[in-house]
């Protein structure tokens, strides 16, 4: 099946995307939203494969982190292409931000992935919100949003850039539970050696 293509920081490639009216405003709303004198910026761009494009899981950004803090950050999901439900838009679930971190697994239960599904997705089907946007739009979510997208099954690729904004961390009165990233550090020097095995090959 065709992967979904990443590229960090891309910014490092095309220095002028710091620039970006779009990527000023981000910085002011979180700074008003987060109530913090500055938030640090991080961001990714991502191209979904049109027809067989891949399901980006239900998933909270909270999970992969520290279980001992709650992160503050105001993320921007950017689409460079018209996205609709048909080409993989993003999804939501309402209300999602008041949750606390719920249980989470490695992608399919294959600990050589690194990604994270939610534990039985389909029980919060009836509060699922869907956002299509024009590209150049934009759909924020937290750490605790329970979002997903789903695949591009048009011809036409899904483009998307991603801006986070963030502010420091606050410490939890009591720890997540996060079984799923013991388990992730445990798979993670298979994972390290199956990659160098592939690019030996």
């Amino acid at each position: 099946m065709a992967r979904i293509s990443q590229i960090l920081k891309p910014s490092h490639y095309a220095p002028e995307l710091q620039d970006l009216e779009v990527v000023c405003k981000a910085g002011e709303i979180a700074k008003d939203f987060l109530d913090c004198g500055s938030a640090e910026s991080g961001e990714h761009m991502i191209c979904k494969p049109t027809i067989v494009g891949r399901v980006t899981p239900w998933h909270q950004g909270q999970a992969c982190h520290d279980p001992t803090m709650d992160e503050r950050n105001l993320n921007f999901w950017i689409p460079l292409d018209d996205a609709d439900v048909d080409k993989g838009c993003m999804q939501s679930v309402a209300g999602s931000t008041k949750l606390d971190v719920l249980p989470h697994h490695s992608i399919g239960n294959d600990p050589g992935i690194h990604g994270l599904e939610v534990d039985e997705p389909e029980r919060f089907k009836e509060q699922v919100v869907a956002s299509p946007l024009s590209a150049g739009d934009a759909v924020l979510h937290l750490p605790k949003t329970l979002r997903s997208a789903g695949p591009d099954t048009t011809l036409r690729l899904r483009r998307a850039y991603i801006v986070a904004m963030v502010a420091p961390s606050l410490v939890r009165e009591r720890p997540a539970e996060n079984c799923w990233m013991r388990q992730d550090r445990i798979a993670r020097p298979e994972r390290a050696a199956a990659n160098q095995a592939e690019m030996t090959k």
